[in-house]
C-alpha cells in the first residue's frame, strides 16, 4: 500500500496513509512514498533515506567555538589562579589550530 509524504526543503514533514486534500500550493509538495517512509527522512527527488551527514567544522569554526568558551568567569578564575591551567591549555589548543589556517 502506498503512502503519501509532505516534503518541504527535501525533508519529509508528515506522512499520510491516504491521499490528503489540501490547498493546491500544499498539494504540490505531496509525493507518493513507500510504506517504509517516516517523518524527518531525506528526499532527493527520487529516493527516501537518511539525510546526508554534515561536514565536520573547519579549523576556523572550531577556533570560534573554543573562543566562545573563554567567558568572563573563566578569565576571572585564571587571574585568581583557580583555573588549574585551563585557560593556558585552551589558548595553546587555539594556537595549534591557527597554524593549520
Amino acid at each position: 500500500m502506498m503512502k503519501y509524504a509532505l516534503v518541504q526543503q527535501n525533508t519529509v514533514r508528515e506522512v499520510f496513509a491516504t491521499k490528503p486534500t489540501f490547498h493546491p500550493d500544499l498539494m504540490a509538495q505531496i509525493v507518493e512514498a513507500p510504506d517504509s517512509v517516516k517523518p524527518h527522512q531525506h528526499f532527493d527527488g527520487k529516493n527516501f533515506g537518511e539525510a546526508p551527514k554534515a561536514p565536520p567544522p573547519s579549523a576556523l569554526e572550531r577556533i570560534h567555538l573554543m573562543e566562545r568558551e573563554i567567558t568572563p568567569r573563566r578569565l576571572r578564575d585564571a587571574v585568581l589562579g583557580r583555573d588549574k591551567g585551563w585557560l593556558a591549555a585552551k589558548e595553546a589548543e587555539i594556537a595549534e589550530l591557527r597554524k593549520k589556517l
